[in-house]
């Protein structure tokens, strides 16, 4: 198919018109990270945050250690409000592998923070276990627009 002269640059300005309005929509911002001690140690080995983006959020690894293989196990994860916890996901299963992975809301305001705690619970009794709070801050950025 042949484009007339006249109607190329049209569709060239149209492109880069474009591409430089999705560019702009697509910033990416800057987060940091504190995350605190296990409170016991008695299941949780080490946490970490490897990746923070706007879609996906703060995605996490939580290394662990079964004090009871023939006990079940879950994380239930918790977003500090105002004071008190909301749970914001539970039931994954703690599993003979000793790593979870999992993603958590970001912040989508600069200078906002979200707290988290993750809590490992035995689900035969529904005690705690152990539990760890993340705190993810956005610093700088735009986010999607």
């Amino acid at each position: 198919m042949t484009v007339p002269h006249s109607n190329r640059r049209l569709l060239l300005a149209l492109l880069v018109g474009v591409s430089l309005a999705g560019g702009g929509c697509l910033a990416t911002a800057e987060y940091e990270t504190t995350i605190g001690e296990p409170t016991t140690g008695a299941v949780i080995e080490n946490v970490s945050v490897y990746d923070i983006n706007d879609i996906d959020g703060a995605r996490y690894e939580l290394d662990y250690r079964l004090p009871n293989r023939t006990g079940s196990y879950q994380i239930e994860a918790y977003e500090r409000t105002n004071g008190s916890n909301k749970r914001i996901s539970s039931g994954g299963r703690l599993g003979p592998e000793p790593t979870y992975k999992n993603e958590l809301p970001p912040p989508w305001n600069d200078g906002d923070e979200r707290t988290y705690e993750l809590r490992v619970v035995q689900t035969d009794s529904e005690t705690v276990v152990d539990s760890v709070t993340i705190t993810v801050r956005r610093v700088d950025g735009s986010g999607l627009f």
